[in-house]
């Protein structure tokens, strides 16, 4: 599946310019995230990279990234003392 031209902007209640996605129809501020989520979410990907921590097989970098992201995040909450109250 190729990209396709992106175009047309819409306009909600608010005045705030959005580009939806022609395939699922969610709304982006901006072209950019929109063909950011059509590669990730609606394109064809021959390449799959698994994750090294849970091993989990991801579509392409950025969703890796993403991935791997959430793994930091777990890490510094495990981290952190627990608070208690008496």
């Amino acid at each position: 599946m190729g990209l396709i031209a992106f175009d047309m902007f819409m306009f909600s209640g608010d005045s705030k310019p959005y580009v939806y996605c022609p395939y699922c129809e969610r709304k982006f501020v901006n072209r950019y995230n929109l063909k950011v989520h059509v590669r990730d979410k609606h394109e064809d990907s021959t390449t799959n990279l698994d994750c090294d921590v849970c091993g989990k097989t991801m579509r392409n970098r950025s969703c890796l990234r993403v991935h791997m992201y959430h793994h930091r995040k777990q890490v510094e909450h495990s981290d952190q003392p627990e608070t208690t109250t008496s």
